[in-house]
């Protein structure tokens, strides 16, 4: 299989990705890919309804983006995200 390195970028992604891991409770980063212009998170909260997209991972990304930004010292992320939220195992199959 090919080996994938990451650039700098690509290192501060990655480890602001396992600080939302290690730093919020209930909170989980299920799957994540970094590719050259975006990432791709399959976030899941542990606790919680099944109705709305939770308030709290708005605000995890939000920091997330954040503190990214700031280790690396320019602007890096556009404005919003586009959200999903996985109802069920076919859903989780399909993403």
């Amino acid at each position: 299989l090919p080996t994938v390195k990451l650039t700098t970028i690509g290192n501060i992604v990655e480890q602001s990705i396992k600080h939302i891991q290690n730093n919020y409770e209930n909170i989980t980063v299920d799957k994540y890919v970094i590719m050259p212009n975006h990432i791709h998170l399959i976030v899941t909260k542990q606790t919680g309804g099944h109705r709305d997209p939770p308030l709290q991972v708005y605000n995890i990304i939000g920091n997330f983006k954040s503190f990214t930004t700031h280790k690396y010292g320019k602007t890096l992320w556009q404005r919003s995200f586009h959200d999903h939220i996985i109802r069920d195992e076919n859903d989780y199959l399909k993403t």
